[in-house]
């Protein structure tokens, strides 16, 4: 009986002390932040003309994974040695 009775206790404290989310609106203090502040000013900045074409991401993207596995194979046949 006394261990149904802790279990109630702890259930309900739990469901007490559970976190809750909290979605921040436009006008809320917490959700002005230097980031959401600085992709604001390069949206506006930059409008449509300021975007990638998508071969230039392709590239970059293929660029970058394509040096981190040149990295990753030189430095695994530098430790076959």
């Amino acid at each position: 009986m006394a261990v149904r009775k802790i279990r109630a206790e702890r259930q309900a404290d739990d469901q007490s002390n559970r976190a809750r989310l909290v979605l921040a609106g436009q006008n809320t203090p917490s959700a002005r932040s230097p980031a959401l502040e600085l992709q604001a000013r390069l949206s506006a900045n930059l409008g449509a003309e300021g975007r990638w074409p998508p071969i230039a991401t392709l590239a970059f993207v293929f660029g970058t994974c394509g040096g981190f596995w040149a990295a990753v194979a030189w430095g695994v046949s530098r430790l076959a040695q």
